[in-house]
């Protein structure tokens, strides 16, 4: 890619690079550093002319979830939380996005001129990553003075 002074690595993530879900508190903290590897990696490398996107599909319609889930025990504290999204996660969920839909997507994706370092992808993945954005700002913005150490 430094050669043809061109190029695009497209980095598969997850919405969960985004947000925290009870119970997949390992899975997400990969998808965080992905995201954060790939910001970094996208500065580095922009001057070879070569782009970096991470795309951030939301829940995809595979059987992952049943395979991840399948011996998963959960101790007595933990039930009402991360027993709660191993239950879900366990079955199949009709408002999950199609595997093939993401890859169309990453496909469009690896054709576009002035692609995102980041994009969300799935049916209700924008909803997330905007409540998320939210939500930080929010923070932000009520701690402004503990940040500027004005407190």
């Amino acid at each position: 890619m430094r050669q043809q002074k061109s190029g695009h690595i497209i980095q598969v993530s997850s919405i969960g690079g985004r947000i925290g879900t009870l119970g997949a508190a390992a899975y997400q903290s990969a998808k965080w550093a992905v995201g954060g590897f790939s910001t970094v990696l996208s500065k580095e490398v922009a001057p070879f002319g070569i782009k970096v996107t991470v795309a951030e599909p939301t829940g995809i319609n595979t059987n992952m979830g049943a395979t991840a889930t399948d011996n998963s025990k959960v101790s007595e504290p933990y039930e009402q939380t991360v027993g709660q999204i191993i239950q879900l996660i366990s079955k199949e969920y009709s408002g999950w996005t199609g595997v093939s839909e993401i890859a169309r997507a990453i496909i469009h994706l690896s054709n576009v001129e002035y692609p995102p370092l980041r994009i969300v992808l799935g049916k209700d993945a924008l909803q997330k990553a905007e409540m998320v954005a939210k939500t930080l700002a929010e923070s932000d913005e009520k701690w402004t003075k503990v940040s500027k150490l004005e407190f």
